[in-house]
């Protein structure tokens, strides 16, 4: 082989390993319309070598992924093995905080919150970030964490996420800029399904007829207005007025605590709870029978009304629906019964008229209800 032969043999190994070693950092590199190699997703390393080690007739480069998980790569010459060093350092995160540590920290803070408050946050937070807990939060990459685990969620899903997270980098001081990049998408679901006035006649009767706790508690749900953890909460003592009165002593808004008014053909049903309580004993009080593991009992009482509830509805031969839906049920049929917006949010306990608007009444029921109004006015009264 002459020499102009061998150089030319040398020039194309010299060009396959570098071929080579391009093709391993293709995961993580791709090439601009200038053939330089530019980041799809900026690596991160929590370790490189200073130096390239020798392999053989090549040479190798260690380094520790941000997992701390020991890896490297290798490269046909010296000089090239020298080159991704250099150019690597500007992913090397020196300095940083594991996004598991601030996490634990951000719960940890959180002193005024009930304990199922907590438990959603972790679970919400953890929906971005698993597989990369050890990952700084100064360095995280949201956008493809986000697009990864959550953007194929709910959009009410999606919404709770993101204010988790909003929360969680105001308290590591970074605020919300890492999060410029990301949209919430899908369709806003507006409120529970709904009985239809027929069924939920179907569903009281039943549930007055079993008269058991949790049955009469979903009863009291659609009379009332009450939320699921308010009705549980609920005292012998807060049946006022001979159960004309129901006080209701809510904690989820600054207008939770609030007087209901109660329909008078229901109030021997709270009277007939409370007789025989102490003042401060549970009105429908109940033992779970599905314990949870962790101290939050409120949350496993919830569950219980939620079974109880689909379970009427079976019994009722109606259309199952969860237990909030009691709830915007109340809200309409206040609505088809005459009461303004402004006076169903108090009753409701919400603060922005909106919500109920937006999340509590039936689809359609105030275009229908206002429709009704309007023909009231036109047709003749039956007195004429």
């Amino acid at each position: 082989m002459t020499a102009a032969e061998l150089a030319a043999l040398k020039a194309l190994v010299a060009a396959e390993e570098s071929r080579h070693a391009a093709q391993q950092l293709s995961d993580n590199r791709t090439a601009d319309t200038d053939g330089v190699l530019q980041p799809l997703e900026d690596p991160m390393y929590s370790w490189i070598a200073p130096n390239p080690y020798r392999h053989y007739n090549r040479f190798k480069v260690w380094f520790r992924d941000i997992e701390g998980d020991r890896k490297s790569l290798t490269f046909g010459t010296e000089t090239e093995a020298d080159s991704w060093i250099a150019d690597s350092q500007r992913l090397l995160v020196k300095d940083g905080r594991p996004i598991e540590n601030v996490v634990n920290a951000y719960l940890a803070s959180l002193t005024d919150r009930k304990p199922s408050t907590l438990v959603t946050l972790r679970y919400r937070l953890t929906s971005v970030i698993k597989g990369r807990n050890r990952v700084p939060i100064e360095a995280f990459p949201w956008n493809v964490a986000w697009s990864e685990h959550v953007a194929k969620q709910s959009r009410a899903s999606q919404t709770g996420i993101l204010a988790a997270l909003r929360g969680l980098l105001g308290y590591s001081g970074l605020r919300g800029a890492p999060l410029g990049g990301i949209k919430v998408n899908g369709v806003r679901k507006e409120g529970k399904d709904q009985l239809h006035i027929d069924e939920a006649r179907k569903f009281v009767a039943t549930a007055l007829m079993a008269a058991d706790p949790l049955a009469l508690a979903a009863a009291t749900m659609i009379v009332t207005g009450c939320r699921p953890s308010e009705v549980l909460s609920l005292r012998a003592r807060d049946v006022d007025d001979g159960g004309a009165l129901l006080h209701v002593y809510g904690t989820k808004t600054k207008k939770a605590k609030r007087p209901i008014p109660v329909d008078p053909a229901y109030q021997p049903i709270l009277l007939g709870a409370a007789t025989g309580k102490v003042s401060d004993e549970l009105l429908f009080d109940f033992i779970p029978e599905r314990q949870r593991a962790s101290k939050d009992q409120g949350k496993a009482k919830r569950d219980a009304l939620l079974r109880r509830v689909r379970g009427l509805c079976q019994a009722a031969g109606v259309k199952r629906v969860v237990s909030h839906s009691l709830r915007g049920l109340n809200a309409t049929l206040r609505l088809t019964g005459g009461a303004t917006d402004e006076a169903i949010t108090r009753a409701l306990g919400h603060v922005d008229i909106s919500t109920t608007r937006r999340s509590y009444f039936a689809p359609g029921i105030a275009e229908q209800t206002d429709a009704r109004r309007a023909h009231g006015r036109l047709l003749p009264s039956k007195a004429a």
